[in-house]
């Protein structure tokens, strides 16, 4: 695809994914059985939903006092998948801010996915959704954006969303606290809008079946 930039990992970098090789394996055997028993989103829609998707590892962190949500790439990588390939991009920068009220509306923020030689994303975030699994931690966080810039703005057209999973959040957060999962256990997936529900649990599998395929496919090259 001429508006990727396609890097080969360095051994840097397959070291790391390596090392978080069984982290990744457990919180899909995770996905699988939250989705087996709570029985969310159709395996149709979730399969429509997976390309054009940028996904990797990220953390975030939500303040109370100020209302400002952040999250930023764990890795300095990230990966573009579309619908064929997943095609490395280094040196990455995911950025997401936004404001948050104590009742969970949007103030506004931005997005931006670049490296250090493209602006891959950029955008405006328009509203936002959040939900908590039946029970126990984790939870998801979807962010609806207007696109505004990028070599990708074509492929997502006007508007597009941000879904972070997260696995570690404690059981009931809200925004009337602060919270935070810097660990390494969150993953983003950016993906083309409008989605027909908001976010589902079910959605917490695109960004770690991403990685598990990145890792095998590593695991080949090593």
């Amino acid at each position: 695809m001429t508006m990727i930039n396609v890097f080969r990992s360095s051994s840097q970098k397959v070291g790391a994914l390596l090392a978080h090789s069984s982290r990744l394996v457990g919180r899909c055997v995770l996905v699988a059985v939250t989705v087996f028993f709570v029985g969310y989103a159709s395996p149709a829609r979730a399969t429509s939903l997976a390309y054009p998707d940028i996904t990797g590892p990220v953390g975030f962190s939500y303040n109370a006092s100020t209302d400002v949500f952040t999250a930023s790439d764990s890795w300095d990588m990230l990966w573009y998948y579309d619908g064929v390939d997943y095609l490395d991009i280094l040196d990455a920068t995911f950025s997401l801010n936004a404001t948050i009220g104590g009742s969970g509306t949007l103030g506004g923020g931005s997005l931006l996915i670049k490296d250090t030689s493209n602006t891959y994303l950029a955008g405006n975030l328009t509203s936002f959704s959040f939900q908590h699994p039946p029970s126990g931690p984790g939870g998801v966080l979807q962010f609806f954006f207007d696109v505004t810039g990028g070599s990708l703005a074509s492929v997502y057209g006007l508007g597009g969303t941000t879904i972070i999973s997260s696995f570690d959040l404690p059981s009931g957060w809200n925004f009337s606290s602060s919270f935070s999962d810097t660990t390494d256990n969150a993953t983003s997936d950016t993906i083309p809008a409008p989605v027909p529900e908001p976010a589902t649990l079910s959605l917490l599998g695109l960004g770690v079946s991403g990685l598990i395929a990145r890792r095998r496919r590593a695991t080949r090259l090593a």
